[in-house]
């Protein structure tokens, strides 16, 4: 790979991994939540008590991290965007003096 096509490979890495974070603690509390037995949504805080701790306030507040993805998601598809733009603009100078 040419060392001109990094920075724009890894700034479209970057955004997606940037979009994607706050889905992450979501599933893994769906996760946790779903193999004890326990509800969540995100309505209000239900009651999960794992080696009899109530966990319930911890699980709700990383199932609505989703929310984050709101900002997040839009803000990936930006910064992938402008990557995909720097990477052809990089393509199409290599190609020139090719």
């Amino acid at each position: 790979m040419n060392m001109k096509y990094r920075p724009a490979i890894k700034l479209i890495i970057v955004f997606v991994i940037v979009a994607v974070l706050p889905l992450l603690p979501t599933l893994f509390a769906g996760f946790i939540a779903s193999i004890n037995g326990c509800e969540l949504h995100e309505g209000f805080v239900n009651p999960c008590v794992i080696l009899g701790y109530d966990f319930g306030d911890i699980l709700y507040g990383m199932g609505v991290m989703f929310w984050l993805a709101l900002f997040t998601i839009p803000l990936g598809v930006l910064g992938v965007s402008i990557g995909l733009v720097r990477l052809v603009i990089a393509l199409y100078k290599n190609k020139e003096r090719s």
